[in-house]
């Protein structure tokens, strides 16, 4: 691997996680076979390391844990600094979880999310500034056509792959101004780990769920292996999409991804039109005065005054309520018809007014207490009408 010391290659530099099976192994080496340099990682160095090894001017190992915050920023850090600039970010990292949505626990799912969702973002952010100084790059982003469909067993890394469809597409709208591209891959079934170690199935099992999301499970444990697509033909269309003068957001691979997929199209079309009027009966009618969405003003006051409302201070029952207990204007207030206002005064205005008067005195030997000479002192008599 050249650093930025020594001229640069023309060839470009991959940055790949999960780089240790799968897409992610399979990628680095066809990149490295046709004269590309890689930056592979992976969550055990050991994985990776043999890359290294068989590649030692094209290829550089890290340990990489994508659900790790400090340490892909890190990570992401030494390569941009050490090594000639990445043109292409492959977020490759992810697994999946066999399994209805009940079924699953949360400490089952939500590492799920952790790498494939939040793992990708994180990666992606820490890359962000890189592209953006230079004005170039290529974000890969690998998704499923789980990703476009939701499948029973399937819920929770639906989930993860549909998230990262909307973050890709949304990346995508906001760096294409900057000359970055973005393309999410959608595979269909292929040959990978994914049904073996890269696939996890959750413990629990509800009967109810053995037609829907037992099918799922069944196919977990069958057809690992026999899937149609050919993954090594997979790397290679990626590439070919990275090398492309005008990349595809969307890429799409194997025959029964895009058959499903266009079936779903079918679905949603026939589905649209069956509720378009239900849908474009949801706006306002044109033609007529939009009603406003922010009352006119005096509007609420208006309504206030006339509420009954104990506590609303600009209803009509608390101005009779105050009027009462202040009594009537013809006669000069007392003390006793000030009293119920010193409930109103909120209790911060009341702390400041006791702090502004100073500390009252204190119980007789304490150092504050003011004390006055026994002579002045008059004892308080209980009036005998008083209640104690």
């Amino acid at each position: 691997m050249t650093d930025k010391a020594q001229p640069q290659s023309k060839s470009k530099v991959w940055f790949i996680t999960g780089a240790s099976t799968g897409f992610g192994r399979l990628l680095a080496e066809e990149v490295l076979n046709t004269g590309g340099k890689v930056i592979a990682t992976a969550r055990k160095l050991d994985q990776v390391a043999d890359l290294e090894r068989k590649y030692p001017e094209g290829a550089k190992a890290y340990s990489l844990d994508v659900t790790d915050p400090a340490q892909v920023i890190s990570i992401v850090a030494q390569t941009t600094a050490c090594f000639s600039p990445v043109d292409v970010l492959v977020n490759n990292a992810g697994y999946g979880l066999a399994g209805a949505i009940e079924e699953a626990t949360e400490d089952e799912f939500m590492p799920v999310f952790e790498t494939n969702v939040f793992g990708l973002m994180r990666v992606t952010r820490a890359f962000l500034p890189h592209f953006r100084e230079r004005r170039s790059g290529h974000i890969v982003n690998l998704s499923s056509i789980g990703g476009l469909i939701g499948s029973p067993g399937w819920g929770f890394y639906n989930a993860t792959k549909f998230a990262v469809e909307g973050f890709s597409e949304a990346l995508s709208a906001e760096l294409e101004p900057l000359g970055i591209h973005v393309t999410v891959v959608e595979p269909g079934p292929f040959r990978t780990d994914f049904l073996g170690r890269s696939g996890v199935e959750a413990a629990q099992r509800i009967p109810d769920y053995d037609s829907t999301a037992g099918k799922t499970r069944e196919y977990f444990h069958s057809q690992a292996g026999k899937q149609k697509g050919d993954p090594a033909r997979a790397v290679k269309a990626i590439i070919a999409a990275v090398n492309a003068p005008e990349p595809p957001k969307h890429l799409l691979l194997g025959a029964l991804a895009l058959t499903r997929f266009r079936q779903r199209l079918e679905v949603w079309k026939t589905e649209l039109d069956a509720w378009q009027e239900t849908t474009v009966g949801a706006d306002f009618p044109e033609g007529k005065p939009t009603p406003p969405l922010i009352p006119a003003k005096g509007s609420q006051q208006r309504s206030d005054r006339n509420r009954i409302d104990p506590q609303c201070p600009r209803s009509r029952q608390f101005r009779q309520d105050q009027h009462h207990l202040l009594g009537s204007r013809r006669r000069p207030l007392c003390h006793r018809d000030l009293r119920p206002l010193a409930l109103l005064i909120p209790l911060h205005r009341r702390q400041a007014r006791k702090l502004r008067r100073g500390p009252r005195p204190r119980h007789a030997g304490h150092p504050l207490r003011i004390s006055r000479p026994a002579h002045t002192r008059t004892r308080r008599t209980r009036h005998p009408n008083r209640i104690s």
